[in-house]
């Protein structure tokens, strides 16, 4: 994605509660997406905005009642896609951390978070920003290293992209034509034709499996629609297009059409007696 002159580690989208950084590595460009995302008594902001989340964080604090921190917390998972997997970092802002792990756990317990959904939340961590310091020297400042260490892990525990490639529905049915059609070509006995319109219908079959296959590997719905604020002249952009797929590209709503089109093309049998034909 580009020669990796251009300014590093910069915001691309600044806004408030949303930023978009990049961060180039040799000839690669990484997109780092943060949102906030905030809930209200009947549930999570409208347009899902968890989609593609690839990793989710959550501040604690003392002066908020635990009660409805813990509330908070689990309409945010409840709103994660099912088996989306991710990682959860829980950021005690006020709170200090002990060799121990004593805090810790006072916090796992508080947030009920060994009830949480494994599916939705494949691990969890605490991390304390205030560790092993007096309160009346903390002044309101926070330790960047003990922030750096808890997304350091975020980043490694969070779930890899599924592996795509570019390919028309023509070329996929092709494929699993050819490779049906060779079946065919071992076998001893005669062929009829009720056998090709087997081995079409196989291969369209096969195709279809494929596309599912591939929409259910994308458990976080990844890409996240944030990616569209990009601007339409960066080179950000434009390497999204080439290189990823559309926002939504798995949603039943692109998917169930072209499923759909793919079984419309099967053919019935043949059933008129050809054998006078040999």
């Amino acid at each position: 994605m580009g020669s990796g002159k251009e300014k590093e580690d910069e915001p691309l989208v600044s806004s408030t509660g949303l930023s978009i950084w990049k961060k180039w590595l040799n000839s690669a460009c990484y997109l780092s997406v943060t949102r906030q995302t905030a809930f209200l008594d009947h549930g999570p902001e409208p347009g899902n905005l968890v989609a593609g989340a690839n990793a989710v964080l959550f501040l604690v604090s003392e002066s908020i009642l635990w009660g409805l921190q813990r509330n908070q917390l689990h309409k945010l998972i409840e709103s994660l896609l099912p088996d989306s997997s991710l990682p959860l970092l829980i950021l005690a802002c006020d709170t200090l951390g002990d060799a121990l792990g004593d805090s810790s756990l006072k916090i796992i317990d508080r947030l009920n978070l060994h009830y949480v959904d494994r599916a939705k939340i494949s691990s969890f961590r605490v991390i304390f920003l205030n560790w092993d310091a007096p309160l009346q020297h903390l002044n309101g400042l926070l330790k960047d290293e003990c922030l750096r260490e808890g997304l350091q892990w975020l980043a490694n525990q969070s779930p890899i992209q599924p592996a795509l490639r570019k390919v028309t529905t023509h070329n996929l049915v092709f494929h699993h034509l050819e490779l049906c059609m060779e079946s065919l070509s071992n076998m001893d006995d005669a062929v009829a034709p009720n056998h090709f319109i087997s081995a079409f219908n196989e291969a369209l079959d096969r195709s279809a499996e494929d596309i599912i296959a591939a929409a259910n590997a994308n458990h976080a719905g990844w890409p996240c629609p944030e990616i569209e604020l990009l601007e339409s002249s960066s080179s950000e952009r434009r390497a999204m297009k080439m290189f990823c797929p559309c926002v939504g590209w798995s949603s039943a709503s692109r998917i169930e059409p072209i499923i759909s089109a793919i079984k419309g093309c099967k053919l019935p049998p043949i059933s008129v007696d050809l054998s006078c034909l040999h």
